[in-house]
């Protein structure tokens, strides 16, 4: 996962660009969206467990937000593709956060590609300011 701050599409849009050029078509394609904050300087897995009780520096840190993980989803609609959401043991599965429900990250995903609503959750969203 890249850090693009505002552009965090930015990856998902500049396959687009190729997926045309190639004239493949868009219902073979499937993205891979991972539900996973990372620590830049590590590679060991991180949880939303982590993020949700604090344990995380947002200057180190680069954490998906539900608005994201929706505008993923929403991306894949709008593409016609498919979409695999990878790593759900990450994603706030206790509900640690204290959200409408458990998996609000996958729920958002699953929104975004399905034209549904985003549902926020203010411990999930702790960058939302710095990425929208």
């Amino acid at each position: 996962m890249y850090k693009h701050g505002a552009a965090y599409l930015y990856g998902m849009e500049e396959v687009v660009v190729y997926i045309k050029e190639s004239q493949i078509c868009p219902t073979k394609i499937v993205y891979d969206i991972e539900i996973a904050p990372e620590e830049i300087a590590s590679t060991l897995p991180n949880s939303y467990s982590q993020v949700c009780n604090g344990l995380f520096n947002t200057t180190e840190w680069c954490i998906p937000n539900t608005k994201n993980l929706y505008d993923k989803g929403k991306f894949a609609l709008e593409q016609g593709t498919g979409i695999i959401v990878k790593t759900l043991d990450f994603d706030d599965v206790k509900n640690d956060c204290g959200c409408d429900s458990t998996f609000i990250g996958f729920k958002n995903i699953i929104a975004g590609f399905r034209g549904g609503s985003q549902t926020p959750c203010e411990k999930f969203d702790v960058q939302s300011s710095k990425l929208e």
